[in-house]
């Protein structure tokens, strides 16, 4: 979120004649970006570990690139493999903890079964799983809008094909050249 208000400008009005002005991204005013830090030093380490080097291996490429941090110009393969990774792990928690403790605890729990374990840690284990399975779910429910951020951080500003946008309006008839 904090890298898409750097790459979004900014609509001020003078609250008089009701005039409005559109200012550039904060991002293309040097003090501001450098006053940004999308990598703090306790997470800095673990995105250069994770992408080979980060930054230092793959310097970013355009002002645009510069929010990203320690990741640097590997920010959109980072980015789209947190994704996954991320999904992965939710699916996968819910379908453990769900299939192998919930289920089985609220069998134990109807049938009154005899057979649990500990039956006064039956009821704290269910809470607890329940508790991590809503967890994974409400994080699975952000895959869409950590998705709609992924696509817009790397379809704004440096990231448009010029080329490919007058083609588009030279068909579609809105310029001439």
């Amino acid at each position: 979120t904090s890298i898409k208000k750097m790459l979004l400008p900014t609509l001020v009005t003078d609250g008089v004649n009701g005039e409005a002005a559109l200012l550039p991204p904060r991002y293309t005013i040097d003090e501001i970006r450098n006053n940004f830090n999308s990598s703090p030093s306790i997470f800095a380490w673990g995105e250069q570990f994770f992408t080979g080097g980060g930054a230092k291996t793959s310097p970013p490429r355009n002002e645009h690139e510069e929010l990203f941090g320690a990741v640097g110009a590997k920010f959109e393969g980072v980015y789209r493999d947190s994704m996954r990774f991320s999904t992965w792990l939710c699916v996968a928690l819910i379908v453990y903890s769900t299939t192998q403790i919930v289920f089985r605890d609220m069998a134990a729990l109807y049938l009154h079964s005899a057979n649990v374990g500990n039956p006064e840690g039956l009821v704290p284990e269910l809470i607890v799983w329940i508790i991590f399975t809503a967890s994974a779910v409400f994080q699975l429910s952000l895959a869409p809008t950590t998705f709609l951020n992924y696509c817009f951080v790397t379809s704004v500003e440096e990231y448009v094909k010029y080329d490919i946008v007058k083609e588009v309006m030279r068909e579609e008839e809105l310029c001439e050249t």
